[in-house]
């Protein structure tokens, strides 16, 4: 299944980005650069855009490509999810830096020609549509079901097992963090300015719709967000196994976001042609020059930020401290969720499963989903070849290798592995008249557990 997403979640990427790399013309301006409809088809401009289409459709062919060690690296998904940040980052690098080649080629070109579409402007934006963005009406209640799964979060800390409470109130806490951020980001300018025409009137009026829109994505990121924390909560730390596969709900939930993310995408798309068409047209500022180096830096501009003009443009004003602090934030934001999760996932792959007997406490330790128990709840222990009917898992982690954590059997109902898929026999426990499944990486390892747990029995 982790293999599946990741496959997934990697054909996804690459196809948005794709899609994005081969869209070369934008709202009367090409790769980013402003130049008139009647010089695109002059043959230097062709020639650059067949040279930057050629040199992306081999850039993703190699991307494609570079996917096929997914079939070999299905054993350890932190190797997977390692193979896949490092192809799609290098391919996203690789396709920003030949956008920004293409643009500057058009800019150098348009410097010899002189295609300048008159003087260039300082600030292209409409300065009374900034100030109308924190004068716009926000009702707080818009976040009041994000807000009331906070409350159910910490609500639920009881339920949690008691070794992962710190954890389980961490998350409680992101989430809090994440819903106030979020009503921040609302309260501070549910959008970004656009520019539609001269009049500011108008200006104002188009806007408000996108303002209102962005208002609803961010009250709905944070219902979302709390939703996904509530089932991780169940899934990880209840201290009772739940009696249904929690992570069926993960690839579902999952294309409801991408579903909603989609919509919001082409409603926003709908409202801006909506407001271009009512003006007659986009609104353009030959503002090239602050680009030149492929994102935007213009020291007489007090925005931290501009409109965004080519996805592989970076819309932030370097020349603005703020700005170079928010270009650099979104990758660091990137590594606080990747590396946690990569680090889970590698202790998953690579730390053995362990029988520790301490006196009259057993303990069975796995990474994130160990289990412990007194010898005096063991009621019987024996060997088998195969575990009998199917089984689903409630909340663990599980590979073509290994199975940990809780799960429900058809025919030992909810029960514990802690196994070595590959590498029979099984150790069958019943602990406290619940099945308990336990093996090493070896026979050897096996039957030593078994003869000490067998020696517990005994006493």
């Amino acid at each position: 299944m982790l293999t599946l997403i990741f496959g997934l979640t990697y054909l996804i990427l690459i196809g948005t980005t794709y899609a994005n790399a081969r869209r070369v013309g934008k709202e009367g301006r090409l790769l980013g650069a402003t130049l008139s409809r009647a010089r695109w088809d002059d043959a230097e401009v062709q020639a650059i855009l067949h040279r930057y289409r050629r040199q992306i459709d081999h850039i993703f062919l190699l991307t494609v490509l570079a996917a096929a060690p997914f079939f070999f690296l299905e054993r350890w998904p932190s190797l997977l999810l390692l193979q896949m940040a490092l192809v799609y980052g290098c391919c996203l690098f690789l396709t920003s830096r030949l956008r920004v080649g293409a643009f500057q080629s058009l800019l150098a070109l348009k410097r010899r020609r002189g295609w300048c579409l008159g003087t260039p402007i300082t600030l292209p934006v409409d300065l009374r549509a900034v100030a109308a963005r924190r004068e716009l009406p926000l009702s707080p209640l818009w976040f009041l079901p994000a807000l009331g799964l906070c409350v159910a979060l910490f609500l639920l800390l009881p339920l949690a097992r008691p070794s992962m409470r710190p954890a389980a109130a961490s998350l409680a806490a992101l989430h809090l963090a994440t819903c106030l951020f979020c009503l921040w980001r609302s309260g501070k300018g549910a959008g970004r300015v656009r520019t539609y025409c001269a009049d500011s009137e108008v200006n104002l009026r188009c806007n408000r719709q996108v303002y209102r829109l962005w208002s609803a994505f961010w009250a709905s990121t944070a219902f979302g967000e709390g939703v996904l924390f509530l089932l991780l909560f169940f899934a990880l730390f209840p201290s009772q196994p739940l009696r249904f596969p929690l992570w069926a709900f993960f690839p579902l939930f999952a294309l409801a976001g991408a579903g909603a993310a989609l919509f919001f995408q082409a409603r926003l798309e709908q409202v801006q042609q909506a407001a271009t068409a009512e003006v007659g047209g986009p609104f353009l500022a030959d503002d090239d020059e602050y680009w030149a180096a492929g994102y935007y830096c213009n020291s007489r501009d007090p925005r931290d930020r501009t409109e965004e003009r080519d996805p592989f443009l970076s819309p932030y004003n370097r020349a603005h401290p703020r700005g170079r602090w928010k270009a650099r934030a979104s990758y660091l934001f990137l590594a606080l969720i990747l590396i946690p999760v990569f680090g889970l996932l590698l202790r998953l792959d690579f730390t053995p499963l362990r029988l520790q007997i301490d006196g009259a406490q057993v303990r069975i330790a796995a990474p994130a989903f160990g289990y412990r128990f007194d010898a005096a709840e063991l009621e019987s222990i024996t060997l088998v070849d195969e575990i009998e009917g199917s089984a689903v898992r409630t909340g663990g982690g599980s590979t073509s290798e290994y199975d940990m954590g809780n799960y429900s059997s058809t025919a030992y109902g909810q029960c514990k592995f802690y196994i070595y898929k590959k590498n029979p026999p099984f150790i069958q426990m019943v602990v406290g008249g619940k099945y308990v499944f336990l093996n090493g990486k070896t026979q050897g390892e096996t039957m030593a557990y078994y003869r000490a747990l067998e020696a517990l029995t005994n006493e």
